[in-house]
């Protein structure tokens, strides 16, 4: 069994920016940073930096990855804003390895890593209640910036897989 741990702290940047992009010009998909810090290490961004990406997509892209991360599968979650890729890779039924990768090299073979890319293992229950977490909170304030994006698409499609995975629980 490996050491994981369950402290992960997903966090989006909710700054004037993404305020503008939201409420006034009714952005459905802004252009934001985020960071995922486990067990007190950063695997994206840092407390200085977060990573940027178009944030209604990227966390769809996350939610889209978790089946093969349940079935132990790799996945593989590229930002916009790099080069950066967030790494799911299997570590037994119940962990998953997340790594920050910088280079396609690394993305494809962990031995390829370069000092900049970071790893840690979680449980997948943790890692989805968090993703499930941070991505209501984000629709939440998506809805109270702009009321008229409750209806848009994508943020109804966020909505369906937060709701989706809130119950997961590994069988």
């Amino acid at each position: 069994m490996h050491n994981t741990t369950q402290r992960i702290r997903i966090q989006i940047r909710f700054d004037d920016r993404f305020r503008r992009q939201v409420g006034e010009e009714g952005d459905s998909n802004p252009l934001t940073g985020m960071t995922i810090e486990v067990q007190g290490d950063y695997v994206l961004g840092s407390s200085e930096s977060a990573v940027g990406d178009y944030m209604t997509g990227n966390l769809i892209g996350q939610f889209e990855a978790l089946p093969g991360v349940i079935r132990d599968e790799k996945e593989v979650v590229e930002f916009f804003n790099g080069p950066m890729w967030l790494v799911f890779e299997p570590v037994d039924g119940d962990s998953v390895t997340i790594s920050g990768c910088h280079t396609i090299g690394g993305v494809r073979d962990p031995s390829q890593r370069i000092f900049v890319d970071t790893s840690q293992v979680v449980t997948k229950q943790a890692w989805i209640s968090e993703l499930v977490r941070v991505t209501k909170d984000y629709v939440e304030k998506m809805c109270n910036l702009n009321p008229s994006l409750a209806t848009h698409s994508d943020i109804q499609t966020l909505s369906k897989y937060a709701e989706q995975y809130e119950r997961w629980e590994l069988e």
